[in-house]
């Protein structure tokens, strides 16, 4: 009987750690947020169907936080604030990229055309990270945008490397609020906004992904 409790006890133990484990080598902070995979299927297709909001980096990097985030466990599972239920449609340059290291995200550093100086961070993330590879539509919108990445822009390294030339693109995504962090991050805002996803780009007039008709301004 022992035996048998000791045996439990293991498979047990076993099973929670795979289910804490199960997007090793993907972010844990926020992650939800940033994926869209807190949404539940009818909020996903109103925010995928809604109108973006037209704004511009320099707006977007000039709101003060909701909350003085941290990258620490205290806001690790902070729900998503009512600022980031929105679509947006930003113009931008895009200056650098990369391929993050601890989640395999597009690292994509943007800039202001008007104002190179004001800089912000958007993020496409990885389709193959477990909780986002369950959702069909985002793995696939993911995997689509990568994809048109690669072949229109540039492929991203290991690190965040600039441009040879900057590209001029509207990118539609959903606002973000990261967490300070201990160093310095690559193009990161002063607010520690980002675009993070990605939903779209338009380049030329083009989207890279065959974009719906919206129904109607978010509210």
């Amino acid at each position: 009987m022992k035996k048998l409790f000791l045996i439990f006890v293991c498979t047990l133990i076993s099973l929670c750690g795979y289910a804490q484990n199960v997007n090793v080598g993907c972010s844990i902070w926020r992650r939800d947020v940033k994926t869209l995979t807190d949404l539940n299927p009818v909020e996903l297709n109103t925010l995928l169907g809604s109108k973006p909001l037209q704004t511009t980096v320099g707006e977007l990097i000039s709101i003060g936080q909701p909350d003085p985030l941290t990258n620490n466990a205290k806001w690790e599972n902070e729900p998503r604030y009512g600022s980031e239920k929105k679509l947006v449609r930003v113009r931008a340059i895009i200056v650098a990229c990369g391929k993050e290291a601890n989640d395999h995200d597009y690292h994509i550093v943007i800039a202001n055309p008007d104002d190179p100086n004001e800089t912000m961070v958007s993020e496409i993330p990885d389709p193959d990270c477990a909780d986002v590879a369950e959702h069909a539509l985002l793995r696939e919108r993911y995997r689509a945008l990568r994809d048109w990445f690669d072949e229109n822009i540039t492929t991203p390294t290991s690190k965040i490397q600039a441009l040879e030339t900057s590209v001029e693109v509207e990118i539609i995504g959903v606002p973000f609020w990261d967490g300070k962090h201990p160093g310095n991050v690559n193009g990161a805002a002063p607010n520690f906004r980002e675009l993070h996803p990605i939903l779209n780009f338009v380049k030329d007039g083009v989207f890279a992904v065959k974009q719906a008709e919206p129904r109607s301004e978010p509210r």
